[in-house]
């Protein structure tokens, strides 16, 4: 069971437009997939609260909790990625 959604620090420090609040988007995801790396990261695009089609990155903690540590403007990059755009 997963517990909370946790969005770190540097998430905004590295992109000021993204808060705490706009990676809630994990819980209402479009679309996402596991990553095969160790540990497993899993890539998610959602919209956030003001509309914004955003991409996050996560993985599962000790504690079952989704920590997020990149969030930005979905790119062209991971929506081909998860088969949300055409070549």
């Amino acid at each position: 069971m997963v517990n909370n959604v946790i969005a770190l620090d540097r998430v905004q420090q590295r992109h000021p437009e993204i808060n705490k609040f706009d990676v809630q988007v994990w819980r209402n995801i479009q679309k996402s997939m596991r990553r095969n790396t160790e540990p497993y990261n899993y890539v998610a695009v959602g919209i956030d609260d003001r509309g914004r089609q955003l991409e996050v990155i996560a993985f599962l903690d000790k504690n079952s909790d989704w920590v997020i540590y990149h969030a930005i403007e979905a790119t062209v990059k991971v929506l081909r990625e998860l088969g949300m755009l055409r070549r």
